[in-house]
């Protein structure tokens, strides 16, 4: 579960992945794509999965690991 520092935004994800997840199911539950899914498992940028057969499966704390990661704060434009 989540720290106190970390903001709240991952907890219905965390909630709703399963310990295992399709890309579909990813992309149903995170906004991504599943063509951007893809594109990542080509170029090896994206969050880590297993390769189960043809399919990619990824697993929950591999994508809320790689969601934190690759969080960024925007900052307030001074005028």
């Amino acid at each position: 579960m989540a720290d106190e520092t970390e903001p709240a935004m991952f907890d219905a994800l965390e909630k709703a992945l399963m310990p295992l997840n399709s890309a579909r199911q990813l992309a149903e539950l995170s906004g991504i794509g599943e063509s951007t899914l893809a594109e990542w498992r080509g170029t090896h940028t994206g969050p880590a999965y297993v390769k189960s057969g043809r399919r990619g499966l990824y697993p929950k704390e591999a994508v809320l690991g790689f969601m934190r990661a690759n969080l960024r704060e925007c900052k307030e434009a001074s005028a």
